[in-house]
């Protein structure tokens, strides 16, 4: 899940952090997933997510920190934890840059890109997301936009979990596995009565999202449905939480 660059974002996930603190500045690099030319793995990414590469990886001193989605042409969404937003939302610009990977393995180098804002969305400790907003648009040649959910986030569509390191430490590629949202009486026993409606439960027979570099994102049927959450990691050996998006936008 580790992926080289001085501070970088890449298409991944980021955790979002909204802690007061001094602005600073970061280099990023923005690493989108590549699209494999064959099957890799069993876990290799499954056709209907093959042809999205959404992931993004933000990196710090060429290592790995997190991963965000592309969900606009301009617009990534991470948990908070990774850009460290003020409590005023000001937030120093981010400078990255876009790079793909195509068939034949050779790298295609985009323009440099910079984060011109921030936007955070603090619920509280765990549940933080930020939406980073470009200067310049994504190149939809290399690149695929996942939508955000609107309504019915919990149809019979089938949902994936995808990101770097689901299965192990500093995984190159990105894994999507396939997995399935607990009953909602079963997600209680983690996250609460109060809070269930914002989350997802997955089991954690296939992956732990409390372990290794992941920081995975929820997806189905090519819509941005959930985040992972650092919430019952301490406390819980049996379920993956999830932010859920929709109760947040």
């Amino acid at each position: 899940m580790k992926i080289s660059i001085g501070f970088f974002i890449i298409f991944v996930v980021v955790e979002l952090g909204l802690g007061a603190g001094t602005p600073y500045s970061y280099k990023h690099h923005l690493v989108f997933a590549r699209e494999p030319s064959s099957p890799i793995s069993k876990f290799s990414l499954p056709p209907k997510i093959l042809a999205k590469k959404f992931l993004v990886s933000v990196r710090h001193k060429r290592t790995h920190i997190c991963q965000g989605s592309i969900v606009a042409s301009r617009l990534v969404i991470v948990p908070a934890h990774c850009v460290k937003c003020q409590s005023t939302g000001a937030f120093d610009t981010v400078d990255l840059q876009v790079f793909g990977v195509r068939r034949n393995n050779r790298e295609i180098f985009d323009k440099p890109n910079n984060v011109s804002s921030v936007k955070c969305v603090e619920k509280n400790p765990y549940d933080n997301i930020a939406m980073l907003w470009l200067n310049h648009h994504i190149d939809h040649d290399y690149y695929k936009i996942l939508k955000l959910p609107v309504t019915n986030d919990l149809d019979e569509s089938e949902k994936y979990v995808a990101g770097w390191g689901l299965t192990g430490k500093e995984s190159k590629l990105p894994e999507t596995l396939e997995t399935s949202i607990v009953p909602e009486h079963e997600c209680l026993k983690v996250v609460g009565e109060l809070n269930c409606q914002k989350y997802f439960c997955t089991l954690k027979h296939k992956y732990d999202i409390c372990k290794n570099d992941n920081d995975a994102v929820l997806v189905s049927n090519n819509t941005l449905i959930g985040i992972a959450t650092k919430r019952g990691c301490e406390t819980n050996e049996e379920y993956n939480v999830f932010i859920r998006l929709s109760r947040y936008l």
